[in-house]
């Protein structure tokens, strides 16, 4: 890919276009530096360097801006505690887990409002 000479002084490198066919699906152990084989043990949490399949029956694609995306994805769960959270995003931040690569994240939850006796689900997208 070519930079254009205003962004030269932003970045000096580029990543080839993106598509669902070229999308990286490989496991990783803790950073992106190498692959690793599958593991097919599901009896254990998930780990955000694991790319996780989408259900196709539950799952649509996304249609943004600058891409569509499949479902399924590397994905980092949260703890339900402020303080669980932080932990998790510190150690994620300490190793890149978001780096150049990083084509679009995704932000899911559900919140309830008891007084309403309501649920939402709420999809934040970020390209």
């Amino acid at each position: 890919c070519t930079i254009p000479d205003t962004m030269e002084n932003v970045s000096a490198s580029c990543l080839d276009g993106y598509s669902v066919l070229n999308a990286d699906t490989s496991n990783y152990n803790g950073s992106w530096d190498a692959a690793i084989e599958p593991n097919y043990d599901n009896s254990t949490a998930q780990s955000p360097w694991h790319f996780t399949y989408g259900n196709v029956t539950d799952g649509f694609a996304y249609i943004g801006k600058h891409g569509t995306y499949a479902t399924g994805g590397y994905v980092a769960t949260l703890n339900w505690t402020f303080d669980g959270s932080v932990e998790i995003s510190t150690s994620l931040q300490s190793k890149n887990w978001l780096d150049k690569k990083t084509r679009a994240v995704f932000i899911e939850m559900t919140l309830y409002n008891p007084h309403a006796n309501l649920f939402s689900v709420v999809v934040m997208v970020t390209e």
